[in-house]
């Protein structure tokens, strides 16, 4: 009996860390295939799906274009939309379903008034490969919260396009 208890045990520390390391395995594998996906530059369409903000209205469209550069193992985005400039930007954390969540604030000075923004994105592929994603945004103007809105977002490969 002390056998087949101690063959047991033996089983167990032989087996456990092998398919311990497959699953970090796969894991590690699935984000740098996702990462090789998402290098190099995308057009960003992005709806307004909801708005308590005066000054974005629900419907709302807009375009902009986000490149993501890898440095130091890590993927950055950059956020490129006209006459906004950044401010702040962080790398993409990826979670454990694959989806990348990344937060950036971002600045517009436009006739004496200045916009700021603070964005939280979440994006994942979907079930036909598209990059889709929700942007939750709070806005500012001239230093005061005006509202906050969400934003429904696709974004199409460059070389895709």
């Amino acid at each position: 009996m002390l056998r087949v208890i101690l063959f047991l045990i033996i089983i167990c520390f032989v087996a456990g860390p092998s398919s311990t390391r497959a699953s970090v395995f796969q894991l590690t594998a699935s984000k740098y295939d996702i990462k090789s996906k998402l290098l190099g530059q995308w057009k960003v369409i992005s709806k307004v799906v909801w708005s308590d903000c005066d000054y974005v209205a629900e419907g709302s469209e807009a375009e902009s274009e986000i490149v993501f550069k890898s440095m130091h193992g890590k993927l950055y985005p950059e956020w490129r939309a006209e006459g906004w400039n950044l401010v702040r930007d962080n790398a993409v954390d990826f979670f454990y379903d694959d989806s990348l969540h990344w937060e950036r604030e971002s600045k517009l000075e436009k006739n004496g008034e200045y916009w700021f923004v603070k964005t939280i994105n979440d994006f994942n592929f979907d079930e036909h490969g598209r990059l889709v994603g929700i942007s939750h945004v709070k806005q500012y103007l001239n230093g005061e919260f005006v509202g906050s809105y969400i934003t429904e977002s696709e974004l199409i490969s460059a070389h895709n396009s």
